[in-house]
C-alpha cells in the first residue's frame, strides 16, 4: 500500500502554508478505520438491544457476539497504529509521574462512564516513577475500560496500587 503523504493547502504554486497532519500522523488511517467499525458497533448495539418482535433471541446473540468482535477488533487497529506510531519514532515524554494521582484521575474517569458500577480504590496513595504519563494514561484507561466492559451492572471495579520489589 502505498504511502500517504500529508496533505498541503496551496495558495499560490511553490509556497505551502498548512499542512492538515505532521508527517507520520496516523490520524487519518485511524479514522479510515475506526469509522466502519463503529457503524457496524452501533447497528449490532441497536438489533442486540431491540424489544421489537421482529429481532429473535438468535439475532440478538449473534448481534452482540458481533458486538464483542467489533469492540475487539478496533482495540487491535488501535494496539496496531499505536505500535506503527512507536515505530516510526514517536517519542516518548518521560518525566516523574504520581502514579496514584493518575491513577485516581482515570479511576474518576470510570465512574463517571460507569455509573452502575462501583469503582474503588487500595493500596498506596502515591508512587512516583519515571515514565511517559500520556502513555501511562492510556494504559490505566485501557485497563479500566476492559474492566467496565466485562463487569455486570452493580459489580465492583478495584484498582490497587502497589510497589512490587
Amino acid at each position: 500500500m502505498p504511502r500517504r503523504q500529508p496533505a498541503r493547502l496551496r495558495l499560490r504554486p511553490g509556497r505551502p502554508v498548512a499542512r492538515s497532519q505532521k508527517p507520520g500522523s496516523s490520524s487519518p488511517t485511524r479514522h479510515e478505520l475506526r469509522t466502519p467499525l463503529a457503524g457496524i458497533q452501533v447497528i449490532a448495539e441497536q438489533v442486540a438491544g431491540s424489544q421489537s418482535a421482529e429481532v429473535d433471541p438468535r439475532q440478538r446473540r449473534r448481534a452482540t457476539l458481533l458486538m464483542r468482535e467489533t469492540a475487539r477488533t478496533t482495540r487491535l487497529v488501535n494496539d496496531m497504529l499505536d505500535i506503527a506510531r512507536i515505530d516510526s519514532g514517536m517519542p516518548l515524554v518521560v518525566d516523574t509521574v504520581d502514579l496514584g494521582q493518575l491513577l485516581d484521575a482515570e479511576l474518576d474517569r470510570a465512574r463517571m462512564l460507569a455509573p452502575q458500577l462501583t469503582v474503588r480504590r487500595t493500596g498506596h496513595a502515591t508512587v512516583a516513577l519515571r515514565a511517559d504519563p500520556v502513555r501511562i494514561s492510556q494504559i490505566v484507561s485501557n485497563l479500566l475500560d476492559n474492566a467496565r466492559r466485562h463487569t455486570p451492572p452493580g459489580g465492583t471495579i478495584t484498582a490497587t496500587l502497589t510497589v512490587i520489589a
